[in-house]
């Protein structure tokens, strides 16, 4: 990871990280209309997280995606 954090100009700090994108895929399908199938994943492309030196963490989890690629797979019944 390279660490994008940095100051334009001593007279003009301007502090930030470039722009950062993840692809995200997630599906559902109607069996009937009692139910319902879904599935996705998050972070398709397995983008590591924004390296930012002024944290103590190395980067911001609450902004950026720490966990990598993940899966779901869902199940939906109506009674």
């Amino acid at each position: 990871m390279k660490d994008v954090t940095a100051v334009t100009t001593p007279a003009n700090p301007g502090v930030g990280v470039n722009a950062y994108s993840s692809f995200d895929v997630f599906g559902s399908y109607d069996i009937n209309k009692q139910w319902r199938i879904r599935a996705g994943v998050t972070n398709a492309g397995n983008h590591g997280p924004v390296l930012v030196s002024s944290s103590q963490t190395s980067t911001d989890p609450s902004v950026f995606d720490v966990v990598g690629r993940s899966y779901q797979v869902g199940v939906h019944v109506t009674l």
